[in-house]
């Protein structure tokens, strides 16, 4: 199952505050505001790169603001 975290902005406290050996969903989520273009080279993209995940999509709920779905490099199709 997804893990979503939404959390007002406070995004890169929690993910840089996690235990990633202990806690380690196969997808995150997270509250954006940038278009897509801007965060494939973005803050987030470059902590959750450091974790081994990586950015497969948004979902739109406006005109920008979406969630980032991140999936984690281990997992398999």
């Amino acid at each position: 199952f997804p893990v979503t975290i939404h959390v007002e902005g406070m995004e890169k406290e929690v993910l840089l505050g996690n235990d990633w050996s202990k806690y380690r969903p196969k997808y995150i989520l997270l509250e954006s505001h940038l278009p897509i273009e801007q965060e494939f080279n973005g803050e987030l993209s470059a902590i959750m790169a450091e974790r081994e995940y990586h950015l497969i999509g948004k979902t739109l709920q406006g005109y920008f603001l979406g969630t980032l779905w991140f999936r984690a490099n281990e997992v398999n199709f």
